[in-house]
């Protein structure tokens, strides 16, 4: 979704504008992005939440046509722990916490799981979790701790062990913003997003078109399904595409075509 956040301008996220119709936009910078975050987390400690996640997008960094991290986990962590500063900042870590990046587990260098934590603040951050960092983990679990995983990488199929399915259920979602690529009748192309920031609800919201922002299909209290997420973009491009012609269909389906 983001080659940068300085293109999607306009509302600001906020409860009071996650009714469905509603008009609203990603973040306006990068900066504004990361301090939800930690306005998030704040949220989830206080209500005694000790285990949560955070997913953001990257702004891809010395991408090329064939891959948009050619530098892998490596370049990753490399552009998100600049970004990260805005986040404890929020969350009143102090200056020698901010700066200590640490790693978690007995790989945490080599796979680039980071670690930052404060005392003082009850919170402790990891980028980039791992299946293999799971116990390392739960060893940093404290009571009136929070512990949030930011852009975790932890995988769940059905070879996977039960302890590490039942951690990945543990998480809570804190903040989400999850660009969605899904189809309408016909196949056409449909372009949106899937955002939580907690403790506000789950929404999905259609981008308009051109840099006009999105506008809230759905609300959830609870994140739906996939196939329920889908299913409200169809229907919403059902009503919504009825009267295009046929140029129009294609010229979605082919960006290009026409110009």
């Amino acid at each position: 979704m983001l080659a940068s956040l300085s293109t999607s301008r306009g509302l600001r996220m906020s409860i009071s504008g996650s009714k469905v119709g509603s008009k609203l936009s990603t973040p306006a910078t990068i900066q504004a992005m990361m301090r939800d975050v930690g306005k998030s987390i704040n949220a989830c400690k206080a209500e005694g939440k000790p285990l949560v996640s955070c997913y953001v997008p990257l702004p891809v960094t010395g991408g090329t046509e064939l891959d948009d991290w050619p530098g892998g986990i490596a370049q990753k962590f490399n552009t998100l722990q600049p970004m990260l500063q805005e986040t404890l900042l929020v969350l009143n870590f102090s200056k020698s916490a901010r700066e200590a990046n640490s790693w978690l587990g007995e790989n945490g260098e080599e796979d680039y799981v980071g670690f930052w934590q404060d005392d003082e603040r009850g919170v402790k951050i990891s980028a980039f979790a791992t299946t293999d960092t799971i116990t390392a983990i739960k060893s940093q679990l404290q009571p009136g701790t929070c512990f949030a995983l930011l852009n975790q990488q932890i995988f769940i199929d059905m070879m996977s062990s039960q302890d590490a399915k039942d951690f990945a259920s543990s998480l809570f979602a804190a903040y989400v913003l999850e660009s969605l690529n899904v189809k309408g009748p016909n196949a056409l192309p449909v372009r949106g997003l899937l955002y939580r920031q907690f403790p506000g609800d789950w929404l999905a919201a259609r981008r308009l078109e051109g840099d006009a922002g999105y506008v809230v299909l759905a609300s959830w209290a609870e994140r739906p399904p996939r196939e329920e997420i889908e299913r409200v973009f169809f229907d919403d491009s059902v009503q919504r595409d009825k009267n295009l012609t046929f140029l129009q269909r294609l010229q979605k389906q082919v960006p290009n075509f026409g110009n």
